[in-house]
């Protein structure tokens, strides 16, 4: 479709007949089309807009594989980020980085850019801020490293005031790495509450040991005294002491390296005491279940057919396609 200026044409003529015929959209939206039309036609007249067209592609053709097109290529029974949070829905994606992983990297961090998007909306709406029982918008990212992106530590530092909940987890800080040390700082320093298993990573326990805060303690030196006598010596207490004030934080490096299964660190905020910290004993979750609900699920994403609302992503002419699939048997992998 990108490459063929028919194909083109002939979807601005549908495009342009559905503006006409639909009173509701806005002049402004009118006035953009027509711009996009104007910039479209006058790319047909730059020689080079094939090549540049086939690079791009040849890169988005990996957004179509047996697992990604789930996702990527269908037009019935979409659903916005939008639609998820006005109707209170689970949205579940599983996204596999070790395979396929450039594609599957660049389809995470654009689901999380349209969060961002989504909840930056709520953020400047004045009418979402002010209501108080508005639910709760909950985040859950496992594993959320390879996705990150140097803005998405914004989004943390605003979702507090649009009712948003973020959970993030993943194996050691220097995995934030990659994207930056100041995107690291921002993102470690957003969460309310931190958890910490088991870990041997330095500065991942060095980074809890300092967001534990330090307290004053108090050391009791004991006094000795070596006694020698034929070449055996031997330290007894003298019975003085010396209590010496000092300095340590709450959480103990001793005690982070070395937590048993199913046992971590968690430091909480809390609205009157501040900053707590706890030793948690996590207990085998029991067979929980609420009695006579059945969830609704939305049924799983099919492919796109050919009566498909929107850009059929499809050959016109069986030549052309029996052409392209020729290719594609030796190896070439352009559209």
């Amino acid at each position: 479709m990108a490459i063929d200026e028919q194909v083109l044409r002939e979807q601005v003529a549908k495009a342009t007949r559905r503006l006409e015929r639909d009173a509701g959209i806005s002049t402004q939206r009118r006035l953009n089309f027509e711009m996009s039309v104007k910039n479209l036609y006058q790319s047909f007249q730059d020689r080079e807009r094939v090549p540049k067209i086939q690079g791009l592609l040849n890169e988005c053709m990996t957004f179509l594989d047996d697992e990604l097109s789930v996702i990527t290529g269908p037009y019935e029974e979409l659903l916005s980020i939008d639609e998820v949070i006005e109707q209170e829905l689970i949205l579940f994606v599983a996204l596999n980085v070790n395979k396929n992983t450039e594609p599957v990297r660049a389809l995470g961090k654009m689901l999380l850019q349209n969060l961002q998007l989504a909840v930056g909306k709520r953020y400047e709406s004045e009418e979402q801020r002010r209501r108080a029982n508005r639910p709760m918008f909950s985040v859950v990212l496992d594993e959320f490293a390879p996705f990150g992106y140097r803005n998405f530590s914004q989004i943390l530092q605003t979702a507090r005031g649009t009712n948003t909940a973020f959970l993030f987890s993943m194996q050691s800080l220097p995995q934030l790495m990659h994207v930056g040390r100041g995107f690291k700082e921002d993102v470690t320093s957003a969460p309310n509450t931190t958890m910490a298993l088991r870990t041997r990573d330095e500065e991942t326990a060095r980074y809890f040991l300092r967001a534990s805060a330090e307290h004053p303690v108090t050391r009791r030196n004991l006094s000795m005294q070596r006694w020698k006598l034929f070449g055996y010596e031997k330290y007894e207490e003298t019975g003085r002491a010396v209590d010496v004030q000092d300095k340590e934080t709450r959480a103990l490096d001793e005690h982070i390296k070395n937590l048993p299964k199913g046992q971590m660190e968690i430091l909480m905020t809390d609205d009157t005491q501040g900053t707590l910290h706890a030793h948690l004993h996590v207990r085998p979750p029991a067979d929980v279940q609420v009695p006579h609900f059945e969830p609704e699920l939305y049924p799983r994403l099919k492919h796109s057919r050919a009566n498909s609302v929107g850009a059929n992503l499809r050959f016109k002419t069986p030549e052309l396609a029996a052409k392209r699939f020729a290719r594609r048997a030796f190896g070439d992998l352009r559209v």
